[in-house]
């Protein structure tokens, strides 16, 4: 009978921020950032979980290749369209959800502000004209843009302009 030498592992170190391991993975207590751990030929590494398919073209500088800061111009122009459509409720949803204004005021200023911002939106979709397409199609549906890095790009540069950014 033969003893197994155990070899002692390394504790895994992924840097100076503190982790917390939860049942959706693991959190970096700073920012509150959905992190994963990737298994890479080089070894283990953590990445950032994308929230959205625009946040990963903006992390993987697909919004425009040559240009950094036009590409987070464009992200940032997408992600204020991003928000207006969250105000305005035009996301479907699965199961009604309940939004608690604790602080925020009454009733009746949360659903002017739901209006303001649902008629926000479809001016802008009117302001986009033929590429609102692909704007919906990225930013509410969360879906990729596939072969239409082009058109989506385009679209975002006319959101760029109309936020004036």
């Amino acid at each position: 009978m033969t003893k197994r030498k155990n070899k002692i592992k390394a504790p895994s170190d992924f840097g100076v921020q503190e982790l917390v391991k939860t049942e959706d993975g693991l959190i970096r207590k700073v920012d509150g950032s959905k992190l994963r751990i990737v298994f890479a030929l080089d070894g283990r590494r953590l990445e950032h979980e994308h929230k959205s398919v625009l946040e990963n073209y903006y992390a993987r500088n697909l919004l425009d290749i040559t240009n950094s800061e036009n590409n987070s111009r464009r992200y940032w122009a997408g992600y204020k369209f991003d928000q207006i459509s969250e105000n305005a409720g035009i996301r479907q949803r699965v199961t009604a959800s309940l939004k608690e204004n604790l602080g925020q005021g009454s009733k009746e200023h949360s659903v002017v502000s739901s209006i303001d911002s649902y008629s926000e939106f479809h001016f802008i979709i009117k302001e986009l004209g033929n590429h609102w397409h692909i704007i919906w199609q990225v930013i509410v549906e969360n879906k990729p843009a596939k072969k239409q890095m082009d058109k989506l790009r385009e679209a975002l540069d006319r959101l760029v302009e109309y936020f004036k950014m």
